[in-house]
């Protein structure tokens, strides 16, 4: 079992804001792959590698091997992570290790340096101390402008005639953190959005031409309400296929309705009964 005793990895201070840091398990797997994995080549071990067997990890995780098996496969770890079968033991290596790990103007995992050193050098560079609203990423060609959340440039996307989102206040962005933490699924707000914006209610179609924006989206029960109809819920697809088959369905009836009645009259003529 290859394992490294010495020196230290990168984690950034991102790593609190990943879906696999809020899963006790898949943290504590992803942690000891990084810490057992080779900082560079050494003894046919290519770097960011861990040639590890399923019973060793297992048992030093203290997990069921079909329980360790799952997980790897899970789509949290195969975006991070390719397992390839050897004689020597299942192959795991680390995707982007280079990228994350191998960085020249940062201190190596196997440095000499004390740990102090490295903290004071990780403080002087940029690129570890971006904070979650500094990462978030701007359109192209929209210098100077405010970076967007996600979520905002999803209301700007599928808001339809609403009224967009030019900019975040820090009370704005608390509350968009707290929306995305109760359900980060971009299909789930795009139904939301689309919900609101197809609404009539929301676009003013009222005693007091009230019309939606992003804040109202951003209160609490807003997205429940819109999906439960309180606004006017747009038709789903699948009710729109329902309907158009109904139609079909109506339609290919009358037909053959009318075509038995019109071969019934010339069933009359040939007899000479009409």
């Amino acid at each position: 079992m290859a394992r490294f005793n010495s020196g230290w990895i990168k984690l950034h201070r991102s790593s609190l804001d990943s879906k696999i840091y809020k899963k006790d398990s898949h943290w504590r797997l992803w942690t000891t792959l990084l810490l057992w994995a080779s900082y560079e080549d050494q003894e046919g071990i290519p770097a960011g590698t861990v040639l590890i067997g399923i019973d060793d990890l297992a048992a030093f995780l203290k997990w069921p091997k079909s329980t360790l098996r799952d997980r790897l496969k899970s789509a949290l770890f195969t975006e991070r992570v390719s397992l390839h079968n050897s004689d020597r033991g299942t192959i795991i290596t680390i995707r982007n290790w280079s990228k994350y790990q191998n960085d020249e103007n940062e201190p190596r995992s196997d440095s000499v340096e004390s740990p102090q050193e490295t903290r004071s050098k990780s403080v002087e560079n940029p690129t570890l101390i971006k904070n979650k609203e500094l990462r978030i990423k701007k359109k192209e060609g929209n210098t100077g402008a405010s970076a967007l959340p996600r979520l905002a440039e999803i209301w700007n996307e599928h808001s339809g005639k609403l009224p967009k989102v030019r900019g975040c206040s820090s009370a704005r962005l608390a509350s968009v953190n707290a929306r995305w933490k109760e359900n980060d699924s971009e299909a789930y707000w795009i139904e939301v959005i689309k919900t609101l914006a197809d609404s009539p209610f929301c676009n003013g179609a009222s005693d007091r031409k009230w019309v939606a924006d992003f804040d109202f989206l951003l209160q609490p029960d807003t997205q429940h309400k819109a999906l439960e109809g309180k606004y006017g819920k747009r038709t789903s697809s699948v009710v729109e296929s329902n309907r158009q088959k109904e139609d079909e369905y109506k339609a290919e009836q009358a037909r053959l309705m009318a075509q038995a009645e019109k071969e019934y009259e010339q069933k009359l003529v040939e007899m000479g009964l009409a």
